[in-house]
């Protein structure tokens, strides 16, 4: 990776593209490229207030009703409203979002727009594409709760995160010093 975007100096106006998911939490290289750059989100109206919003995992599944995940939702992020956004709200919400784009709106947001000249970094998930279904989503979620393997692809393919594992490791010190007292050499 690193000689790849060396190679690239050769060409003032060269592009590098790193198209992948992220995979686990610490030392994830596409995390660390996207929060190094823009860290671009794709803002979407309300479909009831027009208040601009991404749409987030935490809010889907603070929504994601488990008895029947074909009524999962999101619900609008401006105290306000709270409205219910439904699977069916979306190709009006990415009309809307196209609409006030063309107007001069900025829909594509940048959490780092310092970054925007040299770095830019995007994020979508699956709850963007027209071809999941909310309810897809939350089956998906429901079956790989509880099993790490199929909650880190659930992270990592479904919702574009890298997965932060939680396992539990001894104090790095306490290790160190048992190594010096084994009677075991070195090397």
């Amino acid at each position: 990776e690193t000689q790849a975007d060396s190679r690239s100096q050769a060409h003032e106006f060269a592009k590098i593209l790193k198209v992948s998911t992220p995979l686990v939490e610490p030392g994830c290289r596409i995390t660390k490229n996207y929060e190094d750059g823009s860290q671009e989100k794709l803002f979407l109206p309300c479909p009831h207030c027009g208040h601009m919003q991404t749409l987030e995992w935490e809010n889907f599944l603070a929504n994601l009703d488990e008895e029947q995940p074909e009524r999962s939702h999101f619900t609008c992020a401006d105290p306000d409203c709270g409205g219910i956004i439904e699977e069916h709200d979306r190709p009006a919400m990415f009309r809307a979002a196209r609409e006030r784009e063309a107007k001069g709106e900025e829909v594509w947001r940048a959490g780092n727009p310092k970054a925007r000249r040299f770095h830019r970094s995007f994020h979508l998930w699956s709850a963007y594409s027209l071809l999941q279904s909310f309810e897809r989503i939350a089956r998906a979620w429901l079956n790989a709760r509880g099993d790490p393997a199929s909650e880190q692809t659930f992270f990592n393919d479904v919702v574009g995160r890298a997965y932060k594992t939680l396992g539990e490791a001894p104090p790095w010190e306490g290790l160190r010093d048992r190594a010096g007292e084994s009677p075991y050499a070195r090397g």
